[in-house]
């Protein structure tokens, strides 16, 4: 599975002001014609759509109230994070998760909700590998999963040991990124450990952080791989600009070695419109695939992918 880090690269340099500086009323003189953005798969939710939606969140919301959980959206997030690592929900396993994610001496440290969702998906997936991780391996273990927890523990007064910068180009090199990502593990014995254990499904879930520069900028990622048969499986890279810019989110589906699908979760004023036509034939292009095979939505969750209702809902029954 090779890694295609030239779709962030090259997307982030093409859309990285705000859409608020182009606010003339002129189109911009690149604009697609009307309709590009429904044809690159960039659909609002409607009809079928939008019931089935509807139809997801009652599910998540009754199996968070049958695992006796408070009704929020970290309990919606634990669930979905279960079902996605095919764990039972079960009150006594989402609960034990819960209070990992809420720890009770964080010392006056800022926290917010994508904190306590980092911390519950890092204690989801080391439970379905079998593995229970002390306080302190747990926060090094959600860093790894959020490239904004690197920030938020600086805030802390520590340094964050699993990220090493890499100097990017055009893409990032594979070999470097090979050496970045056995750096990290030395430095995190946890998530070294992690990396190699397989979960209760039999799939291996694994979390590679680094930082790397390109045109004196710095970014953080985090590249997130869930590998099933070979060939097949799902990349996430999950980007976040030091300088405060904008956040991008990209999740490739591979089938016999190829991307079968692409979507990228991005700011709301992208995901809809001549904005979002223009990215979804940009990322088209950068990957050779038909643009029939990107779409963009929203980013309204911190981690979209592994707690995205809809997809992680369809194994509820088989883990219930």
């Amino acid at each position: 599975m090779q890694l295609q880090g030239v779709i962030a690269l090259g997307v982030i340099a093409r859309h990285e002001a705000p859409a608020a500086q182009s606010q003339s009323g002129a189109p911009p003189r690149d604009a697609p014609a009307q309709g590009a953005a429904q044809a690159a798969g960039v659909q609002p939710a409607q009809g079928a759509q939008a019931a089935l939606v509807a139809r997801s969140a009652g599910a998540l919301a009754a199996a968070v109230a049958a695992a006796g959980l408070p009704a929020d959206g970290l309990s919606s997030a634990i669930v979905s994070f279960a079902s996605f690592f095919s764990l039972p929900i079960r009150p006594d396993v989402m609960s034990a998760i819960r209070r990992q994610a809420l720890p009770q001496n964080m010392s006056g440290a800022k926290e917010d909700a994508s904190d306590r969702q980092a911390r519950a998906l890092a204690s989801a997936a080391a439970e379905s590998k079998g593995a229970r991780l002390s306080e302190k391996a747990l926060d090094a273990y959600a860093r790894a999963l959020d490239p904004d927890g690197g920030k938020r523990e600086g805030e802390r007064g520590e340094k964050n040991p699993t990220r090493d910068r890499l100097n990017a180009g055009a893409a990032i090199d594979p070999g470097q990124l090979r050496e970045s990502a056995l750096e990290a593990e030395k430095k995190a014995p946890a998530l070294a450990a992690l990396n190699r254990m397989r979960g209760r499904d039999g799939r291996r879930w694994i979390a590679l952080p680094f930082e790397f520069e390109r045109e004196g900028r710095g970014f953080k990622v985090s590249m997130r791989l869930l590998l099933d048969e070979p060939g097949n499986g799902l990349m996430v890279l999950d980007i976040a600009p030091e300088d405060g810019g904008r956040k991008w989110l990209f999740s490739l589906s591979y089938e016999d070695g190829q991307c079968a699908r692409l979507i990228a979760y991005v700011d709301p004023d992208l995901a809809t419109g001549d904005a979002a036509g223009r990215i979804a034939g940009e990322i088209a292009d950068l990957m050779g695939i038909p643009s029939g095979h990107v779409s963009l939505q929203e980013r309204a969750l911190p981690f979209p992918v592994e707690a995205e209702p809809g997809a992680a809902l369809r194994g509820l029954s088989e883990s219930a």
